[in-house]
C-alpha cells in the first residue's frame, strides 16, 4: 500500500488573517483533501505548483471532501486521475484547474458550483459527458478545448448563465448539446460586447449533424438568434425541464429532445422514483443508491396466528442501467438537488396517468405497483387504500401525505380468503436492503437489467435512450446504450 501524508498551512492576508489547514492523502492512487478552517485553496501556476504535482502521475482519483471552497487555479493540472468528486461547499473551479487530465473521464458537479474558469478542462481528452446543474452562472472561454471524446454537453439555461467563447473548440464527436430552463444562455459579458462575434468552437461539419434542444420559448424564433441559427433546422428539437413540485399535462405526446427531472431530496431516506427514461449507473453512483423492489414478506413473529410485521425488501443496484417505466427506489446520500436527464423522450397521454407495474404477493395479498407522472392528493390515496413512500418507510393513504409526480404507489388485493384476514393490513411497511450489511462478491454485482427481466446470459444488445431494444446493424447517428453505458454513432 502507498500512502503519503502532507500537512500544508495556508496563510492568507486581507483585511484579516484567515488560517487553514488542509490534509493531503494519497492512498492507492485516491488523493484525499479534507481540513479545517476557511478551506479556500490558492492558486498556482507554472512557477508555484501544489505540494501533490510530482505524484500526480500516481494519482488515479480526486476526492475533495465538504468544507473546501473551492479549486485553485491548476490545482490538479497534468494529474492522471480518472475520476473526480467534487462537494457541495465548492463553488469556484479555476482557470487550468484539470487541465491536460487526459484520463478523466468521469465528473459530477455538484450544485454548488456556479463558476468554471476558462481552460478548466483543456485537453481532457476522456470525458464524453458535461452536465451542468442549475447553480452554474458563468463558463470561462474554451473551458472544455480539445476535449476529443466529448459527444454531450448540457446546461441550466436562465437569464444568468453566461459562456465564453469557444467553450466546445477542438471536441470533434459532439453529438448533442441541450439548454433546458427558461433561457438560453448568453455571451460573457467581460470577453465579448458583440454577440454576433460568439461561437461555441463548433466547426461547420459539426454544426450541421450536431444534434441541439432548447427551451419551448426559444423555438419559434432561434433561427434570428446567434449562434444557435447555425444549426441544421432538422436537429434542432424542444427541452424539457420537469420540476419536482409540478405537474406536467402533455396530451399531444409531443416529442423532446432533452429531459430533465429535478429532485430536491430534503432527507437521505428512501424514496419511490419513476421515471420514462432509463438510467445509467453512470448517473447515479456518486452521490444516489437505487435499488429495485425484491419481495413483499409477512411475518408472525409471536406465532398467534396473526401478522405483525410486513416488510418490502429491496436489492441495491451497483452495475447496468434501468428501464424506463419501471418502480425503483431512490436514495440521496446527501440532501440537495439532484438532477436526472435523457436525450429523445415522449411523454405520451397515456403516460400521464398511472403505469402498472410489477406485481409480488404472499399467501394472501397480491401488491401491484404503479407508476404515476401527477399530483395525488392525501385524500385521494386514502380513499383507495393506497401505500406510498413517506419519510423512509412505505405508508398506507392517512389522508395527508400527497404523492409527487414521477414517483409509484402501491395497490393491494385480497387473492385468498382462507388465510386473510383484516388485521393482517398492516398501515406501515418497512423496508429492508438485502445485503447492504455486507460487501458482495464480485460476479453477484446486481445490475438493472439482469435482474429484472431474468436473463441468465450477458446483455449485448443496444437499446435507445427509451430503453427499447434495437438492431444493431441498422443504427441511426445518436446516442445509444450498450453494455450499460452510453456510446454514440456518427
Amino acid at each position: 500500500m502507498k500512502k503519503i501524508l502532507l500537512y500544508i498551512s495556508f496563510l492568507f492576508f486581507g483585511l484579516n488573517a484567515i488560517h487553514a489547514d488542509i490534509k493531503y492523502t494519497l492512498e492507492d492512487g485516491v488523493l484525499t483533501i479534507e481540513g479545517t478552517g476557511d478551506m479556500t485553496m490558492p492558486n498556482y501556476s507554472d512557477e508555484k505548483r501544489p505540494g501533490w504535482y510530482d505524484v500526480r502521475y500516481d494519482i488515479w482519483e480526486v476526492i475533495i471532501k465538504d468544507g473546501v471552497k473551492n479549486i485553485g487555479d491548476a490545482a490538479f493540472e497534468d494529474c492522471s486521475l480518472f475520476y473526480l468528486t467534487i462537494p457541495n461547499s465548492v463553488t469556484r473551479i479555476g482557470t487550468k484547474a484539470f487541465a491536460g487530465c487526459t484520463s478523466l473521464f468521469s465528473i459530477r458537479f455538484s450544485n454548488s458550483v456556479t463558476e468554471i474558469g476558462s481552460f478548466a478542462f483543456y485537453n481532457c481528452a476522456s470525458i464524453t459527458t458535461v452536465f451542468l446543474p442549475e447553480s452554474v452562472k458563468l463558463v470561462g472561454s474554451k473551458a472544455f478545448k480539445g476535449c476529443g471524446e466529448l459527444v454531450e454537453f448540457s446546461a441550466y439555461a436562465n437569464e444568468d448563465l453566461q459562456l465564453g467563447s469557444g467553450i466546445l473548440e477542438d471536441c470533434p464527436l459532439m453529438g448533442a448539446i441541450s439548454f433546458y430552463g427558461k433561457n438560453l444562455p448568453s455571451p460573457l459579458s467581460a470577453e465579448l460586447s458583440n454577440s454576433e462575434d460568439w461561437n461555441l468552437g463548433l466547426n461547420d461539419k459539426i454544426l450541421q449533424t450536431c444534434e441541439l434542444a432548447i427551451p419551448e420559448e426559444f423555438y419559434d424564433k432561434y433561427e434570428s438568434i446567434s449562434p444557435w441559427n447555425k444549426f441544421a433546422k432538422e436537429n434542432v428539437d424542444i427541452s424539457l425541464n420537469l420540476n419536482d413540485d409540478e405537474e406536467y399535462v402533455n396530451p399531444e405526446g409531443t416529442h423532446f429532445g432533452f429531459t430533465c427531472y429535478v429532485r430536491d431530496f430534503k432527507n437521505t431516506e428512501w424514496q419511490a422514483l419513476f421515471l420514462p427514461f432509463p438510467l445509467t449507473v453512470e448517473d447515479w453512483s456518486n452521490d444516489l443508491d437505487f435499488a429495485y423492489i425484491n419481495d413483499i414478506r409477512q411475518l408472525d413473529t409471536d406465532d398467534d396466528g396473526n401478522i405483525d410485521e410486513t416488510w418490502m425488501d429491496i436489492i441495491p443496484i451497483k452495475e447496468g442501467c434501468t428501464y424506463s417505466g419501471w418502480p425503483y427506489l431512490v436514495r440521496a446520500k446527501h440532501t440537495g438537488k439532484r438532477f436526472f436527464h435523457a436525450w429523445d423522450y415522449v411523454l405520451s397521454s397515456d403516460e400521464i396517468g398511472a403505469s402498472e407495474g410489477p406485481r409480488c404477493s404472499t399467501t394472501s395479498t397480491e401488491y401491484t405497483f404503479i407508476g404515476n407522472y401527477k399530483i395525488m392528493s392525501g385524500q385521494e390515496m386514502a380513499d383507495h387504500d393506497y401505500y406510498g413512500i413517506f419519510n423512509g418507510e412505505l405508508t398506507l393513504g392517512d389522508g395527508e401525505s400527497i404523492l409527487k409526480p414521477c414517483r409509484w404507489y402501491m395497490t393491494y388485493s385480497v387473492s385468498d380468503y382462507t388465510y386473510f384476514n383484516e388485521k393482517d393490513v398492516s398501515s406501515t411497511i418497512k423496508i429492508n436492503v438485502i445485503g447492504e450489511e455486507e460487501e458482495e462478491e464480485e460476479e453477484n454485482v446486481t445490475t438493472g437489467i439482469k435482474d429484472f427481466r431474468m436473463t441468465e446470459k450477458a446483455d449485448n444488445s443496444v437499446y435507445d435512450l427509451n430503453g427499447r431494444k434495437m438492431n444493431e446493424d441498422n443504427l441511426k447517428p445518436g446516442l445509444y446504450i450498450k453494455n450499460g453505458k452510453k456510446v454514440v454513432i456518427k
